[in-house]
Parts: structure tokens; sequence; C-alpha cells
């Protein structure tokens, strides 16, 4: 439901409107998510104990939330902190350098895109 976000807006004012409360509806779920994500990270690393496709799945799931302007991570520190940790391994950042790289060339700017880093 945030995907559309990423298109220019159209003529068509009520289709981005009706989107748009879609979204709205959708970020509760999000959050939940999130902080479901955020207890089960205390006191851990990562996800299953080791470092997994799990970590790398749900990586890009949180990113993409944030990128699309969905719900923040303040106030939950386990997930921000993992976030945090795979953002700034090498091969994960590789690719947000790279999603970054393809938003600018390919995607409208999203207001509020990754402002739930703040």
């Amino acid at each position: 439901p945030l995907m559309f976000r990423t298109e220019p807006p159209g003529a068509d004012a009520e289709r981005r409107a009706r989107q748009e409360e879609q979204a709205k509806l959708a970020c509760p779920l999000i959050a939940a998510n999130h902080a479901r994500l955020d207890a089960g990270l205390a006191g851990r690393e990562f996800l299953a104990g080791d470092f997994s496709a799990a970590d790398i799945a749900t990586f890009l799931q949180v990113h993409w939330a944030l990128r699309l302007g969905g719900p923040s991570l303040r106030g939950l520190a386990s997930l921000r902190r993992w976030y945090g940790s795979l953002a700034a391994r090498p091969s994960f950042a590789r690719v947000v350098a790279e999603i970054a790289a393809a938003d600018r060339d390919l995607s409208h700017p999203v207001p509020g895109a990754f402002a739930g880093l703040d």
C-alpha cells in the first residue's frame, strides 16, 4: 500500500487520496510488526541466533517501509540498533546505495522517506 508514493502524483487526485488512505491503514500494521521485531531482537544481535536469510529479508522489509515514508523506528532501540548494524555491513551498504541510486533515477521523491530514523 505504500509503493504508490514513488510515483509522481498524476492528474487523478482522488485516486491518490484513496491510495494514501490505504497507506495510512497499513502503517499501524507495519508499526506493530516493527514492535514485534524490536521485542524479538532485545538482547540479540540477529533474528535467528546467527546472521541468516531472516536478517536479509527482514532488513529489506524495514528498509522499504522507511524508504516509503512508513512508520518510524523511534522508541524501538533494538530494531534501530539491528538495522544500523546491518546497514553498516559492506554488502548491505552496497545494496542500500544501489537502491538509493535507482530511487534518484527512477522514483518520485517520497516526503518523509527515512524520517523514521531521526
